[in-house]
């Protein structure tokens, strides 16, 4: 391809640059913050895709989380379930909603709910998150210091 011509395709760095070339030649600063611009919106878009992905994961995490939990909703363990069903399965995404209890009313209610409220997805994270994920770097240090004790002995 010969100096200054275009690949054709629209928004391209060819014929971005060749816009310099033109008989209405944009400076070297416009055609830069044009392609910086253009790759700051693909890379926000990505972004946004994969935090709808990550949301649509959670919840669905959630949902199966407390449909096990709830599997057997009868008989004297049904509230200890549904408080488990409720802090294990809270979505991680979803913000928290407003307090129904009123704060001149009783007000250490409104700070209890308002506290339940903020501690539940941090609740659930941990342990849907945190724990396996201890549990996975625990068992990867466990399976290296076996590998360091294995190498030490000698092959007999």
């Amino acid at each position: 391809m010969a100096y200054g011509k275009t690949s054709g395709r629209p928004g391209s760095t060819r014929m971005a640059m060749s816009g310099l070339m033109e008989e209405n030649p944009r400076s070297a600063k416009e055609v830069g913050e044009e392609m910086l611009s253009n790759i700051g919106r693909q890379v926000l878009s990505l972004l946004q895709a994969g935090g709808d992905k990550a949301r649509q994961f959670d919840d669905a995490y959630s949902k199966r989380v407390m449909d096990t939990i709830m599997a057997d909703e009868g008989g004297v363990m049904a509230v200890p379930r549904g408080f488990l069903a409720a802090s294990l399965g809270s979505p991680l995404t979803h913000g928290v909603g407003k307090s129904t209890i009123d704060k001149a009313k009783n007000p250490i209610g409104h700070r209890l709910e308002t506290l339940y409220a903020h501690s539940m997805p941090v609740t659930s994270g941990i342990a849907r998150y945190g724990v396996p994920a201890a549990a996975a770097l625990g068992l990867a240090e466990l399976t290296g210091e076996m590998y360091d004790y294995a190498s030490e002995q000698p092959m007999v």
